[in-house]
């Protein structure tokens, strides 16, 4: 049987539709399969954390989530002794406080398994997925 993906680009969130909706006490299971730092120029980079999830109707979905990593671990004291580095500076600028800034993201299903074969493991499902993403010009993360 033929492995069938569907794949986005940045600006198409035509995969949106596949994305699980919470029921009422009953949240998806999303796994991190990779996440780290990508960099396509010193003035663009970021962090990205690609979470899986199989859907009840069997899907593997792969999700591209973008948030400010190089907040991880600021503290409020940080900011205030002026302990922070220019992207630190430049994502709370952003945000106007350190707490909105480390609380933002954005999160978009970036490729979709559609016919994936029985008893496949989160991790597995999701590398593959992020594996095939990335060759198709899907943004690497630099591990």
């Amino acid at each position: 049987m033929p492995e069938l993906f569907d794949f986005s680009s940045d600006e198409d969130k035509q995969l949106e539709k596949y994305r699980p909706k919470p029921k009422t006490g009953v949240v998806p299971r999303w796994t991190t399969v990779v996440e780290g730092f990508w960099s396509e120029s010193m003035y663009h980079s970021g962090y990205y954390d690609y979470p899986v999830c199989q859907s009840k109707e069997g899907y593997w979905l792969l999700n591209q989530c973008s948030r400010n990593g190089c907040l991880d671990g600021v503290t409020q004291e940080d900011v205030d002794e002026g302990a922070l580095n220019d992207d630190q500076l430049q994502a709370i600028h952003d945000f106007g406080s350190l707490k909105k800034a480390q609380k933002w993201e954005f999160n978009m299903i970036c490729a979709v398994w559609l016919d994936p074969p029985e008893g496949l493991s989160a991790e597995d499902a999701g590398r593959r997925l992020y594996k095939k993403f990335v060759a198709r010009g899907g943004t690497r993360v630099e591990e």
